[in-house]
């Protein structure tokens, strides 16, 4: 059975933010608030992501795994005191599994985040963190979309995780993270995962 679903979730882009994180799209849940008690009802809210747990040990704070708002707003806090900003680029959809979060599920993709618009209104943003491939492959086909031409991701030599973009005459440098599904990158130690972020998100 194929559901479609529109994303929960607003962009947070604090005023101060330099670096955005963008992901996929949330777990179908939060499009249809059928929350658990453990999911956080914001960005990589679910109780088995491992996004905010990631973060927490980074940086030693207790991000609890609780429907709540006291969770939300420590979260949206901890994004403005390190310049952070965070949205997903998929914003409606249809998935061939109801109950999947998997990008694999996501089929006949109707609508992506215009991030090039995001970007013209906070120009204090210049790294973009992506927390998938399937991220890159998205941004890829908006700005091709946008502006009839193929928009290339440039590769960096001394580094094969980071890489540039050109958009709208501005250079972005372009992070693609490890991602905090569990269902992502078994090879990758909990350890290298810290470190990546430690280094790229500035924490």
């Amino acid at each position: 059975m194929i559901e479609k679903e529109t994303h929960p979730f607003e962009p947070y882009i604090p005023e101060n933010a330099t670096k955005l994180i963008i992901g996929t799209t949330p777990p179908p849940r939060f499009a249809q608030s059928k929350l658990s008690d453990k999911d956080v009802n914001f960005y990589y809210g679910s109780e088995d992501n491992g996004f905010w747990n990631i973060l927490g040990e980074i940086t030693e704070n207790d991000f609890k795994k609780e429907n709540s708002i006291e969770e939300i707003e420590k979260r949206k806090m901890f994004l403005k005191d390190n310049n952070l900003a965070i949205c997903d680029i998929v914003l409606k959809t249809n998935r061939k599994n109801p109950t999947s979060a998997s990008d694999e599920d996501l089929i006949d993709i109707e609508q992506l985040n215009i991030i090039d618009e995001i970007l013209t209104k906070y120009p204090q943003i210049d790294t973009l963190l992506y927390t998938s491939r399937f991220v890159k492959k998205q941004m890829t086909q908006l700005l091709k979309k946008i502006y009839g031409k193929e928009i290339c991701h440039q590769s960096t030599k001394d580094d094969k995780k980071k890489e540039s973009l050109r958009i709208n005459n501005k250079q972005y440098n372009i992070v693609i993270l490890f991602s905090p599904s569990p269902s992502a990158n078994r090879r990758v130690t909990p350890e290298e995962r810290k470190e990546q972020y430690k280094k790229y998100l500035a924490l």
